[in-house]
């Protein structure tokens, strides 16, 4: 877990416990941070620069870490995806909101009515998007605009294709909020684009955004596979170390997109 404090960006999620601890914000002010909260998935602990990675280069990661506060000791609240998720949405133990186990199909997930963050910062009149894997539910009451995002591009399985985009089972897997759409390009870089847009149509007011990557979830395939390969890569055993580290190092490239957008914009003092 990275906190970076110096000129405000945020990695994985610091400043929003003041939030989800307090749900009735003040009104809009010129102090109300702009934050971004960035998470990975199914990652090793040393497969960054700031905890030890030789093999694999994370400049972007690298200085949030010299800039910021690094936590060596820190603990998810479950062991799983889904649960550690609505943790970090509500505040709250996943026993405590009903989401114990992965999200296998609509209709469950944790509840719009659980989500005191989002709810939150909406009061505060922030602008809110969801970008990447939700994996919290689907359809009303669960889906990301449900929960008050005003935009969503991601997808609500535990994983999807790089390339193709489609689900484990071969089906389209990406939404723009509740419709399925046809992006071409590289998930990672389509993810990075979507933050970036946001950032810069939303620079002139408070602004949460929720960036989740599925690097480094399989399928393990790096930007430059050739097509023919796209449906390669989904057993664990048989993956290259070689396609894992150019996932990674993808996601920090978009990472220094970000934050070169945020300098931008003139928004790294809030």
């Amino acid at each position: 877990m990275i906190f970076h404090k110096a000129k405000k960006y945020y990695l994985y999620a610091s400043l929003i416990l003041f939030v989800i601890a307090s749900p009735k914000v003040s009104a809009q002010t010129s102090d109300n941070p702009n934050i971004v909260l960035i998470v990975a998935d199914y990652m090793g602990y040393s497969d960054i620069g700031p905890y030890g990675a030789t093999d694999i280069r994370t400049p972007s990661l690298d200085t949030l870490a010299d800039q910021g506060a690094r936590f060596s000791n820190y603990y998810a609240a479950s062991p799983i995806c889904g649960p550690s998720r609505a943790a970090l949405l509500s505040g709250l133990y996943p026993a405590k909101v009903g989401v114990e186990a992965n999200i296998a199909s609509r209709g469950n997930g944790l509840s719009s009515d659980e989500n005191t963050l989002v709810r939150g910062l909406r009061s505060a009149e922030y602008r809110t998007a969801m970008i990447g894997k939700w994996h919290l539910g689907q359809g009303p009451g669960f889906s990301p605009n449900s929960h008050g995002f005003d935009r969503f591009l991601g997808f609500h399985s535990w994983t999807l294709g790089y390339h193709d985009h489609r689900t484990p089972n071969g089906m389209p897997g990406l939404y723009r909020d509740d419709e399925l759409v046809d992006e071409d390009g590289y998930l990672t870089d389509i993810l990075s684009d979507e933050a970036v847009n946001f950032i810069e149509e939303e620079s002139s007011a408070p602004f949460f955004l929720y960036l989740a990557y599925n690097t480094g979830l399989p399928p393990y395939q790096k930007p430059d596979l050739q097509e023919e390969h796209w449906h390669t890569g989904w057993n664990v055993n048989e993956a290259s170390r070689e396609d894992y580290v150019a996932m990674v190092e993808s996601m920090d490239q978009g990472i220094g997109r970000i934050l070169s957008s945020l300098e931008d914009a003139d928004l790294t003092d809030n």
